[in-house]
């Protein structure tokens, strides 16, 4: 993985940034933004760095949920100005990403000259913004996908005994594979 620490030159260049702010929301209102505040390390990186930013994320599960809370709470909390970042479409909302398509992912590539993974919590889905844009653009881990690699990669590498080992998710199917590794 290439850490965005090692990108040259970012004035004036547009970094894709996909990030995970699939975050609870009730009534309008955005119950939980640990995902939001993880990601403004890296986010304030680039941007002291010169670069524009389009933050890439999806809402649910169909993408028919629309990002406007997400987006409020997001300037809310980080005091960025608005006109340095924009927030592309729910990303979920296109066939094209869970889909894989390449042709998704080229339109998606062109609207930028670099892509920062921030999103560990979907690195393990084989969608458009996630494993295809990275083809056609330099690609570089963000600050919290580090932090998330080093520490997991802690728990596979000689752990000392006895260890707790604590799994959560939605879908008991793909947690099994893990289970069995463990």
């Amino acid at each position: 993985m290439r850490s965005i620490k090692q990108i040259k030159d970012l004035k004036g260049k547009t970094a894709l940034v996909r990030v995970d702010f699939n975050v609870p929301i009730k009534n309008g209102k955005v119950l939980d933004d640990f995902r939001i505040k993880m990601a403004l390390p890296t986010i304030n990186f680039l941007l002291k760095k010169g670069a524009k930013i389009i933050l890439i994320t999806h809402l649910g599960k169909d993408g028919s949920e629309s990002l406007s809370p997400v987006i409020k709470k997001f300037f809310a909390i980080s005091k960025i100005d608005k006109n340095k970042i924009s927030f592309f479409d729910n990303i979920r909302k296109f066939p094209g990403e869970i889909k894989n398509d390449t042709t998704f992912a080229k339109k998606l590539s062109a609207m930028g000259d670099i892509y920062v993974n921030e999103a560990f919590s979907v690195s393990h889905r084989e969608h458009a913004s996630i494993v295809s844009i990275p083809k056609y653009l330099p690609s570089y881990a963000g600050f919290q996908l580090e932090a998330e690699v080093k520490n997991l990669s802690h728990a596979f590498k000689n752990p000392k005994h006895p260890f707790l080992f604590i799994l959560g998710g939605a879908k008991f199917s793909t947690k099994m594979p893990l289970i069995k590794n463990i």
